[in-house]
């Protein structure tokens, strides 16, 4: 599961009852992309789709929706901890390189730091 998935799964799981325009505002997708992930979800059985009058859904998250975004956030959680192991592992080696009385600035590539 992709990281725009997991952020649709968390904000879904704080509101069902939120706007797909507000979903793409909170998550920086493209409201095309939040319909397309939405449809997605609801074809897997991950959320139901319940109607609360002519323009307004509520998407109830299943046992299986919920299984599912446990098990993919354990994994991008495992992702992002090895993450953070090999940049410690690389800022280590810096300062072996250099030392440590040396004042240092690091630059991360996509918000990494």
């Amino acid at each position: 599961m992709q990281d725009n998935e997991i952020l649709i799964l968390e904000e879904l799981e704080k509101n069902s009852n939120i706007t797909q325009r507000d979903l793409s505002e909170k998550t920086g997708l493209s409201l095309g992309m939040v319909n397309i992930l939405l449809k997605k979800f609801i074809k897997k059985g991950f959320f139901k789709l319940e109607r609360l009058n002519s323009k307004s859904f509520r998407y109830i998250l299943t046992p299986e929706g919920f299984k599912e975004k446990s098990k993919k956030t354990i994994e991008y959680m495992k992702i992002y901890y090895r993450r953070t192991l090999l940049i410690k592992q690389n800022i280590e080696r810096i300062i072996q390189t250099y030392g440590r009385n040396r004042t240092y600035v690091l630059f991360g590539k996509d918000k990494e730091m």
